[in-house]
């Protein structure tokens, strides 16, 4: 992919979803999602954007419970067992971790969804998404 081709991958991004959060990479770091509804949750799921598409970080269910891909089984876990509280804590991260990630609950009315960047600290947001998205880009 050139650097034209991403930059309009970088504007199609920006124009459909807009980045609810921004986190610095720490090495112990908290990726937040509060759901702000009263209404049940059917399930939740945490994903990140990645250049082949997503790939699923944890799934949580009401009945099946928490189920977090072998990937990430170590260095990942919720950061409370609350009902509406689906923060993810990641310990041990690398630059690999950052990236856009989806925080989406289904309930029975819907979906809510929440996007949470994860920058180099002192870094551009900018840079991360063509980074992110065009990783194969020339300049």
């Amino acid at each position: 992919m050139d650097y034209l081709a991403c930059l309009i991958v970088v504007l199609q991004l920006y124009e459909r979803r807009f980045v609810d959060a921004t986190v610095k990479l720490t090495n112990n770091m908290n990726l937040e999602c509060i759901y702000p509804k009263t209404a049940g949750i059917t399930q939740m799921s945490w994903v990140k954007s990645i250049a082949t598409g997503k790939e699923t970080i944890a799934v949580s269910h009401p009945l099946y419970g928490v189920h977090i891909e072998d990937k990430y089984k170590d260095r990942v876990r919720f950061i409370n067992a609350s009902s509406r509280d689906k923060s993810l804590n990641f310990i041990k991260t690398t630059e690999a971790d950052m990236g856009l990630y989806l925080c989406s609950i289904t309930f029975p009315g819907g979906v809510w969804e929440k996007v949470v960047q994860v920058i180099q600290p002192g870094g551009s947001s900018k840079v991360l998404v063509c980074w992110l998205f065009c990783q194969d880009c020339q300049r």
